[in-house]
């Protein structure tokens, strides 16, 4: 499991990621869409995603060896 943490959940117009490592991350609908690609670097990151539509999403948060997902809602 990637050691990372992000908030809010529901997102509005900025999702915060804290990570302990150099992460990826991709923001897909659930539909399987991706949206978003983004690669961060430990520490913490603001991702702005106003023009993300609003619904549901599954974030895959990947490092080079480890894959997690989370859940979350765009208002």
């Amino acid at each position: 499991v990637v050691q990372a943490r992000i908030y809010p959940n529901p997102i509005s117009d900025v999702l915060i990621v804290e990570c302990e490592e150099v992460i990826s991350i991709e923001v897909m609908s659930i539909l399987g869409q991706s949206f978003l690609r983004c690669k961060l670097a430990k520490g913490t990151t603001e991702v702005n995603v106003v023009d993300l539509p609003k619904g549901f999403y599954t974030v895959v948060v990947s490092s080079e060896e480890k894959i997690s997902t989370i859940k979350l809602v765009k208002d």
